[in-house]
């Protein structure tokens, strides 16, 4: 019989009806933002943002216009739930980078360039046929990049120069996007200005038509009327006030 080893005098002992029983360390309870945290605004927003039926868009435009009221801590708010997000959740992530964009606030830029800056995983469904997670990245990305593109219409020169950074990025459709939204939002002589900065690969670019956001293909969500996604409502139909651009 193998000789047991002998512990040190100090070593601690165990008689033999003793038991070792090892217990995971407690776990303290998930926090329940506030009801009326920039949180839990954010959810509300999101929820809307998917909902349906006739009052769909007047109620995500009222949950807009509540984050409006602090749309700086909204924006940290939606920063961290995307952090939060599993990377596999894409319609979640999809949603919450949409909300950014619709939020139209400087604040978000950061938050857009991060998600940009991040690189697309590699493919994780290449036998798939009609589904690619590198896809749902990208997707997610062109929206971040309809969110600089508003920023840097409404004037905003440091979104304009993320879109001129973002012009570099690895995946075409995100650099296209990039470029459609530098055309939009610099003006006369853009597209004379990238003619002389871009690669002679992306030149063909300059010659596409933008798409506008709501023409663009998105995750399967449900059904709201495109023509009034951006619209500013008529003033005389009883909605809630506008957010300011």
């Amino acid at each position: 019989m193998p000789e047991r080893r002998r512990g040190s005098p100090d070593t601690p002992q165990m008689a033999p009806d003793d038991e070792l029983t090892l217990r995971e360390p407690q776990r303290a309870p998930a926090a329940q933002a506030a009801p009326d945290s920039p949180r839990a605004r954010a959810r509300t927003a999101i929820n809307q943002m998917m909902g349906s039926g006739p009052d769909a868009e007047l109620n995500y435009r009222a949950a807009l216009q509540a984050l409006a009221r602090d749309a700086r801590a909204a924006v940290g708010a939606v920063r961290d739930m995307y952090r939060e997000t599993p990377e596999d959740q894409y319609m979640d992530r999809w949603t919450q980078v949409h909300l950014l964009a619709d939020l139209r606030n400087g604040a978000a830029r950061p938050a857009l360039d991060e998600i940009l800056s991040t690189p697309i995983p590699p493919e994780k469904a290449p036998g798939m046929i009609t589904y690619s997670t590198v896809g749902e990245e990208t997707m997610i990305r062109t929206t971040a990049i309809e969110g600089l593109t508003r920023l840097a219409t409404q004037d905003d020169r440091e979104a304009l120069e993320l879109l001129r950074k973002h012009m570099r990025h690895e995946n075409l459709s995100v650099r296209s996007a990039a470029i459609q939204g530098y055309l939009e939002a610099a003006g006369e002589g853009a597209r004379d200005e990238l003619r002389r900065v871009l690669p002679e690969r992306d030149q063909f670019i300059l010659n596409i038509r933008r798409a506008q956001v709501q023409d663009v293909p998105q995750p399967s969500v449900v059904e709201r009327p495109s023509e009034e996604v951006d619209e500013v409502p008529p003033a005389e139909r009883p909605l809630p006030p506008k957010i300011e651009e």
